[in-house]
């Protein structure tokens, strides 16, 4: 049974406030701590770069089996990096520099996790 979400009196859901308060005012450090100890608690982090090792996790986190699949990549070609002006590519970093360092944190956080599933499925 799916748990109620409480209903705003605008009619927005918890996600949709929680949204509006979020741009209200930018990102801080001790919002990038609390989401870095957020991905801590996730009982999976996959990485979508890294999609098969991601797959190959999250059933092993789990306790399923690997499913048969096959990956296609069907991505619209995206606008090369050396495409975008400088100095406008200078002020997208800027702005996102903590969403940098989350996914930083965030491939960081699946590589520990990687690595110790495959030293456990070493035969010792």
């Amino acid at each position: 049974m799916a748990a109620a979400r409480a209903a705003h009196p605008d009619g927005l859901d918890e996600y949709s406030i929680i949204y509006c308060e979020m741009i209200k005012r930018p990102p801080t450090r001790d919002d990038l701590a609390i989401a870095c100890r957020r991905l801590e608690e996730m009982e999976f982090v996959g990485i979508v770069e890294r999609f098969d090792e991601s797959v190959k996790l999250l059933c092993s986190t789990f306790g399923w089996e690997v499913p048969a699949y096959e990956s296609m990549n069907i991505a619209p070609v995206r606008t090369r990096r050396d495409g975008i002006a400088p100095d406008i590519l200078e002020a997208l970093m800027q702005a996102n520099a903590l969403d940098f360092e989350l996914y930083e944190y965030a491939k960081s956080l699946f590589s520990r996790r990687l690595a110790r599933m495959e030293s456990a499925a070493k035969p010792g």
